[in-house]
């Protein structure tokens, strides 16, 4: 046991770390709340649609298509991918940090391969206010697939997929989105056909990529700022280590 004075510095200098690690997690959170307050600046909240932008369905400016399911009988099929699955997609950005393979063929690696700007759409989860969360795809991961618990969407050259993703993502969205959905079992799910038929309004091409540079700019913050926390908690382990003489 170190002297009172000894656990007294130790303890300090953890709660300095984790102070530290708060307030990284505190920036992220920060930045993320950037995107739907810039959403409305500069479209305004769809549910008013203060400035008149004339409304679309989602299969009116994106094709919208379904996954691979994932079972046992695939255990022989000839390719090996890496697959996006529900636990990958958050409301607004990704989380990589665990990645499964699944077995496909040739066919349906070609049509459910993702490409850069693809959006992803949870489709069915325990929580109905998660149903429907969307995030970018960031083409990290070449190639890649997804489960058919994720929801393909791919824009068209009239909509930019920040725009679509942050517009569904917005709470007019995600009540619009799952108005048609369903609830068994205790599981709220959507389907491809209601993510067709959801209503949004269509902006000018012009100024929905504005949009989407201002966010690229804020997805680059977040970026360092995970790789921050990272380089943190690496140097907070070796910290905790040294003091507790581990």
């Amino acid at each position: 046991m170190p002297p009172l004075t000894e656990q007294r510095r130790i303890v300090d200098i953890l709660d300095r770390v984790a102070s530290i690690h708060r307030l990284r997690r505190q920036a992220q959170e920060t930045t993320r709340q950037i995107v739907p307050a810039l959403f409305n600046q500069m479209f305004g909240d769809p549910d008013a649609n203060p400035m008149g932008w004339p409304r679309v369905v989602v299969a009116d400016v994106a094709i919208v298509q379904g996954g691979l399911q994932v079972t046992a009988a695939r255990a022989n099929l000839p390719v090996e991918l890496p697959y996006l699955r529900v636990a990958n997609v958050m409301r607004g950005h990704l989380d990589l940090s665990e990645i499964k393979t699944i077995r496909l063929t040739a066919s349906e690696q070609k049509r459910t391969q993702l490409e850069q700007g693809d959006l992803l759409v949870v489709e069915g989860h325990g929580n109905p206010r998660e149903v429907g969360r969307v995030a970018v795809w960031d083409g990290s991961l070449r190639p890649c697939v997804h489960q058919n618990h994720l929801i393909r969407v791919r824009c068209g050259d009239i909509c930019r997929p920040q725009f679509l993703s942050a517009y569904l993502n917005s709470e007019a969205g995600r009540r619009t989105i799952i108005r048609s959905g369903k609830t068994t079992s205790g599981l709220n799910t959507i389907s491809t056909s209601n993510v067709k038929q959801t209503e949004i309004f269509l902006p000018p091409v012009a100024l929905q990529t504005v949009f989407e540079q201002r966010v690229g700019l804020l997805e680059q913050l977040t970026t360092h700022q995970t790789f921050a926390e990272g380089m943190g908690e690496a140097v907070a382990q070796s910290i905790r280590a040294r003091v507790l003489g581990r």
